[in-house]
């Protein structure tokens, strides 16, 4: 009978335990999920920390015939002329009724840059934002832009090369 016992156990393969192969993927998979959450936690500090920069519409600006910035003060708003980069010079420190802009997008107190255009003597809109391929956007897009040293720096770079 011994014989036919230690045949018989010859015969039979032994399975491995289940609980290490278990554990092995289980190490495995926590191994692989941490790289994974730690860069979740990356973007994330990405998303809250780095602002959304603001890019300056290069034909808005080249297609304006005057660009200034100034602030939007009274009600209805008014918009107050500090500088003149592009146009006439004469509309420095002057006070004029500024169409096209969205007031709650451009509240008082604050300076922004102003791509124009002059609609009669005494009024003036901001320009469109032009499409490559004819017309305008849907609602036709007027944009201001809110005054930084990025915004500085961008439109030198745009007024330079023009």
């Amino acid at each position: 009978m011994t014989d036919e016992t230690s045949t018989k156990d010859a015969a039979t393969p032994t399975a491995p335990p289940a609980e290490s192969s278990t554990s092995g993927a289980k190490l495995r998979l926590i191994l692989a999920t941490i790289p994974l959450g730690l860069w979740f936690c990356f973007l994330l500090v990405q998303v809250l920390t780095v602002s959304n920069p603001v890019i300056l519409s290069r034909p808005q600006i080249l297609t304006a015939s005057a660009v200034v910035t100034g602030k939007f003060v009274g009600e209805p708003p008014q918009f107050v002329i500090e500088n003149v980069w592009r146009g006439d010079q004469a509309l420095q420190g002057t006070t004029i009724a500024l169409s096209g802009v969205d007031t709650p997008e451009a509240p008082a107190g604050q300076t922004f840059l102003v791509p124009m255009e002059k609609v009669d003597d005494a009024s003036f809109r901001v320009v469109a934002v032009p499409v490559f391929f004819g017309g305008m956007f849907e609602g036709d897009r007027r944009r201001v832009y809110r005054w930084t040293p990025a915004v500085a720096k961008q439109l030198q770079g745009i007024l330079t090369e023009s």
